[in-house]
């Protein structure tokens, strides 16, 4: 859609499988990615919206797709059956994947890549959970902050200078 205030013309548009739950931007602005309900992934070219569905992927509702902030060929998605996974964005193959690990099976909520390359994530039990990246099929936790909230973790964000 292009334009400003009341007045908008549609000038694209794509279909997708599924309800849309998140999006992200690169870095660059050329790429989005979509994650589903039905827990697939789409990357869409911004240019002229041509999309590509990746073949592998979650098995449930996919919470949030993100970008780390700097780089464009990878980004990370969590899921409610407790799953993150790291993709190559160039191949849309798994890097690695990461899980929280208890017996409860929380929820995963949100996620962010921080600057020092680790993953770290909110979950429905109200832990912060960050995972350090590898190239092993399961990454493991680095550290947690237990009852970080009093509910749902649906948003976290990680910075250096803090």
């Amino acid at each position: 859609m292009v334009g400003k205030a009341t007045k908008y013309t549609l000038e694209r548009e794509v279909i997708l499988e599924g309800r849309i739950v998140s999006l992200d931007l690169s870095p660059d602005g050329t790429e989005l990615l979509a994650g589903s309900a039905t827990g697939k992934i789409f990357k869409s070219l911004t240019s002229d919206l041509s999309s590509t569905i990746n073949s592998e992927g979650h098995v449930e509702h996919i919470s949030q797709v993100a970008f780390k902030k700097d780089k464009v060929d990878i980004f990370a998605t969590i899921d409610h059956a407790g799953q993150i996974i790291v993709w190559d964005l160039n191949t849309l193959n798994v890097i690695t994947r990461c899980t929280s690990g208890t017996i409860n099976k929380a929820k995963g909520m949100s996620v962010c890549i921080a600057d020092d390359d680790t993953i770290v994530s909110g979950w429905d039990d109200g832990f912060i959970r960050c995972f350090e990246v590898s190239d092993k099929k399961y990454s493991a936790m680095k550290w947690e902050i237990v009852n970080a909230h009093r509910g749902a973790v649906t948003c976290v964000y990680a910075v250096k200078e803090f």
